[in-house]
Formats: structure tokens, C-alpha cells, sequence
């Protein structure tokens, strides 16, 4: 069978799209289903050529449709924007770290999930051998969890994440991954800056 074309693939979205009735759109699933089952790959690389030549954001409302129909277990997360806000209290004396917290959320249709960590609340797997701050492999691997395998498409933010969060995260021995960094105290100087 031949791959399955960015111009197919758009045209099917649009058609599940026109709302015509639900006997039209089960029909049209289950040909969709019958072409894509044996070979998801193809949908799935249709959906990221449609990503790489409409751009992200021109690909939002293709993204959100499909992930409204069963095809949308099938949409790589690659495709998906992921964004993951971070936030850390640190000890200002010891730079150890007392409270971390994620919050993740893909940016389209799920919940936030949300990961919080405190000193007085973590077990004593998750804290330094002498108690007083939260272990840097905990936070760690909070935050790995958290970005997972999206890579370019996930951004870590957070208010003053990049002269504060990220630099005594690292001072303490957490891996920070590869990812883009939105730091809100940049944005609000930007969009307010005589405050």
C-alpha cells in the first residue's frame, strides 16, 4: 500500500471536521482505521510533514482535531508541544534544595499533572544523606519524568528560572535537560518595564 499523503490526511481531517453526521464520520474512521492500521508510521509521518511545512502553530487546529478522534493515540508526541513550569525553593544560606514542583501539561487538550516535592514531606530515599535538603537524584529524576522524550518540542518555564531555578539546581548536582527555557521575569520586563 502506498503511503498515506499529506493532501489525504488533510483532506480526512477536514471531513471529520464538516461535521456531516456521526454514520459519516464512523464510515470515514473505519477507513482510516483499515488504511492506517497495519502501518501507523505512515499517519503519523503525514502529521509531521504537515507540522514541517505549516509550522507548529499554523498545524494547531489539524493537531487538536485529530486528537479528538481515535486517531489521536496515534499522533506522535513529537508533534505535540509540551511544556513543563518548574519552580524550586532553595535555602539561602546552604543553596540546598527544599521544595521542588513541575507542573506539566501538553498545551492542547489534558489537565496539568502536577509533582511536588518538600523537604518535610519526602522520604529518605528522596533527601541528602543528612536530611536537610531534597537528594539531587530525586529532583532529577522528577525532572526527567517530566520532560520525557520530547526534546524539542518541550519547553521547561519559570519565573526567573534562568538567573535563580536552573543555576542552584545545578550548583546542587540536578542534570537540567536539553530543552528550551521561557523565563516569565524576562517576559514581564519585556511587556512591563518600569516595573
Amino acid at each position: 500500500m502506498r503511503s498515506l499523503s499529506v493532501y489525504t490526511l488533510r483532506t480526512i481531517l477536514a471531513q471529520l471536521k464538516s461535521g456531516r453526521g456521526s454514520a459519516f464520520e464512523t464510515r470515514l474512521l473505519s477507513f482510516v482505521h483499515k488504511v492506517i492500521a497495519p502501518n501507523p508510521g505512515q499517519f503519523q509521518d503525514a502529521l509531521r510533514r504537515i507540522v514541517a511545512e505549516d509550522g507548529w502553530y499554523a498545524s494547531q487546529r489539524i493537531l487538536q482535531e485529530a486528537l479528538r478522534t481515535p486517531l489521536g493515540p496515534w499522533i506522535p508526541d513529537d508533534v505535540l508541544p509540551q511544556i513543563v513550569f518548574l519552580d524550586t525553593e532553595i535555602h539561602p544560606r546552604t543553596g540546598r534544595i527544599l521544595e521542588f514542583a513541575v507542573a506539566v501539561t501538553s498545551g492542547f487538550l489534558d489537565e496539568p499533572t502536577y509533582t511536588v516535592l518538600e523537604l518535610d514531606k519526602a522520604s529518605a530515599g528522596q533527601r541528602t544523606p543528612d536530611g536537610r535538603g531534597l537528594a539531587p537524584a530525586s529532583v532529577t529524576n522528577i525532572l526527567k519524568q517530566a520532560v520525557g522524550r520530547r526534546g524539542a518540542s518541550c519547553w521547561l518555564v519559570g519565573h526567573n528560572i534562568e538567573a535563580f531555578d536552573l543555576p542552584a539546581l545545578k550548583d546542587q548536582g540536578v542534570a537540567i535537560p536539553e530543552v528550551s527555557i521561557i523565563d516569565t521575569l524576562e517576559l514581564s520586563l519585556v511587556t512591563e518595564p518600569m516595573r
